[in-house]
């Protein structure tokens, strides 16, 4: 059977037998790792920031470029889902009152556990700086949220009305020229005039057709989940291997490639999202209980992710003793994996309590 986003004619998400009323495996899946990896991300790097390399160095290095798919997974996970369909303006409407009360709310949660629990000084013009920018350090991603929720109408028109082959182009070269060329300044130190991205689509909005044009149009066969296995392990190796190159450079300014839109983060993306696609296109049976279980409980911790994340920065500086206790009687890797899984822990169980309270629940969904 041939797909296209023709009228009429069918489009393969080649997840049909895993699909429930409301949720799709596969997305849940993503969703749980990908809310992982942003805890890992703001709490792995002082490992191997604070060491030369080393075994551990190289680990903690290489689990830092890891979790930097978190980004790049979440925008492709909306594109998926957004643009598969078209919304009414009321659940337009809906999403974006959302998204500004929890910004609203979530600034003043922060600032006062700054004032209560840190005992900082917040004047008129702090507050509104944070509410305008970011109240803590991963949150800055809801704005990112809230632009492209802005043009979401017109980015599923958009979608419906181009041909499968439009929208590889499309994707090719919002995120992966633009995701490319940026890299140049890195290893030439000459790039190019910035007023060119500015004519383009961006590497976030590339992403969320990506994401969408994977979960429509691409079903991978297992070679093709063994190649973006080897792949994305191709991609990190690299840049570990160059970021350690880069250290010989200049030791405190390394991490070059440390960035969301670059290429090889992206693309490694990409990789992670068609495997998890295949893993659980392939293995999971809804005939079988235990796994329709386990389905089940991934979706019910999936629909706790959005408070996770939300509440994670607060919970990650709370949990830090932990980890201080732990690296003391453990190696650092181990010990910064159970930080990570208990602040995770935490945060969910924190969300499935306010969720089930009236004036908080619906905005932690």
């Amino acid at each position: 059977m041939k797909y296209s986003n023709e009228p009429g004619k069918p489009r393969d998400t080649g997840v049909e037998a895993l699909k429930g009323k409301e949720r799709i495996f596969y997305l849940d899946v993503l969703r749980v790792l990908a809310c992982f990896l942003v805890l890992v991300n703001h709490t792995n790097s002082s490992i191997f920031k604070g060491r030369g390399p080393s075994a551990t160095w190289y680990l903690s290095l290489a689990y830092f470029f890891v979790s930097k798919s978190a980004v790049p997974l979440f925008l492709m996970i909306m594109g998926a889902v957004q643009l598969s369909r078209t919304e009414s303006k009321t659940k337009y409407h809906a999403r974006i009152r959302k998204t500004l009360v929890v910004i609203l709310s979530f600034t003043i949660f922060y600032l006062a556990d700054a004032v209560l629990r840190k005992g900082a000084t917040v004047t008129p013009a702090i507050a509104v700086q944070k509410l305008m920018n970011s109240p803590s350090r991963a949150l800055w991603y809801l704005y990112l949220y809230l632009g492209l929720s802005l043009f979401i109408p017109f980015f599923q028109k958009l979608a419906g009305a181009l041909s499968r082959e439009e929208e590889k182009w499309l994707c090719l070269l919002s995120a992966g020229l633009n995701g490319l060329l940026p890299m140049l300044p890195v290893f030439t130190g000459i790039g190019l005039n910035g007023i060119f991205y500015s004519g383009t689509l961006s590497v976030y909005i590339g992403l969320v057709f990506l994401g969408h044009y994977l979960h429509t149009y691409v079903s991978p066969r297992k070679s093709q989940a063994l190649a973006a296995t080897a792949l994305y392990l191709l991609l990190v190796t690299g840049q570990v291997i160059l970021t350690a190159y880069l250290y010989t450079l200049d030791h405190k300014d390394y991490l070059k490639l440390d960035n969301r839109i670059f290429l090889p983060i992206t693309a490694g993306a990409a990789c992670f999202f068609l495997l998890v696609k295949f893993l659980c296109a392939n293995t999971v049976r809804p005939e079988s209980p235990v796994l329709k279980g386990i389905q089940a409980g991934v979706s019910s911790i999936a629909g706790l992710t959005f408070g996770i994340y939300l509440f994670g920065d607060w919970l990650i500086d709370l949990f830090r003793p932990l980890f201080r206790s732990l690296e003391g009687i453990l190696h650092p890797l181990p010990a910064v994996l159970i930080y990570e899984t208990a602040v995770f822990t935490a945060g969910a169980l924190l969300t499935a309590i306010l969720q089930k309270l009236p004036a908080t629940g619906k905005y932690l969904r």
